[in-house]
Formats: structure tokens, sequence, C-alpha cells
């Protein structure tokens, strides 16, 4: 019993330490809502603090998706600098973007999404922002269903859920 209360402490630290790295405004987002992702770039590995410009890197796990990899409709291929994934450079190693989830990604409505995934990456794509433990950033979407499944709980171990 000390053990297990001994871990879920140090995990609770640990995830409340890692919320700062990302913040997205509404909590709790369901696919149809439009979004404000703030990333601070001095947490998790911090390995982009003080690079300018940032890009994410991101796309969506879903009810299809096959295991923590298994990405559906990423935003752009790797190195691709385009505004989309531009994020605005707001000062004091924070950056921003603003975006409706189904639209920015291209969601089909049929398709039930669990989770938004990402890494940040500096023009070339050489240094990559992910958790302090270098895991990919996973941020689990609402349901808008009651049929919705959630495939994060299923990838917990492989990746880091923030904000649950």
């Amino acid at each position: 019993m000390v053990r297990f209360f001994l871990l879920i402490t140090l995990l609770s630290a640990n995830i409340g330490w890692l919320c700062s790295q990302i913040t997205i405004t509404p909590e709790n987002p369901t696919v149809n809502d439009t979004i404000t992702l703030l990333y601070d770039a001095r947490q998790g590995n911090a390995a982009l603090a003080g690079i300018s410009p940032i890009y994410i890197h991101t796309g969506v796990l879903t009810t299809e998706s096959e295991g923590w990899w298994d990405w559906k409709f990423v935003k752009t291929n790797w190195g691709e600098n385009t505004d989309e994934v531009l994020m605005q450079d707001i000062g004091n190693n924070q950056h921003r973007l603003r975006f409706h989830i189904r639209s920015y990604y291209g969601i089909p409505d049929h398709v039930s999404v669990a989770d938004l995934v990402m890494v940040f990456r500096n023009a070339d794509g050489t240094i990559v922002g992910r958790s302090a433990e270098g895991i990919d950033l996973v941020y689990p979407i609402a349901s808008t269903s009651v049929n919705d499944n959630y495939v994060s709980h299923q990838f917990s171990g492989n990746h880091l859920i923030i904000n649950t």
C-alpha cells in the first residue's frame, strides 16, 4: 500500500509539472471546438528554449488508430514549414496556435477523435520539443457521443497524457 501511495504521489507531482508544457483552452475540448494551444519551450525536454520560430508537428489518434504511433490526419510532412504549423512567438519562450480541431486536421464527421498528438520542432527539424522523458505529447479530446471510444487509455504507457 505504501508503494502504491508513493507511486501515485510521484505521478501526480510529475504530471502537474508537465502540464505547464502545453496549455489548451478551453479545457476538455471536443473535436468541434476552436482551441488555443500554448507551448512553453522551457518545459519538458526544454530543447527549444530560446529558439524561434517553432513549428508544431501534429495529428490525432482516432478510434481507428492501431497504436500510439498511428497518428491520423497529420497536418504536414516533417520539416514542411507552412503558416498552418508555425507557432506564434508571443515572447518569454511562449508559442501559440489557434485552430478549429475538425477543420484544422480535415477530419470527416464520421471519425471519432480520442487525442491530439504533437511534438514541436525548429525550422529544419533537427531540434525537437517533447516531454522531459522524450515522449510525444498527447492531449485527450472530450467525447461528443456516448459511443466514442478513447484510445488514450490504451496508449498511456507510451505517451504522456496531459491534463487528464
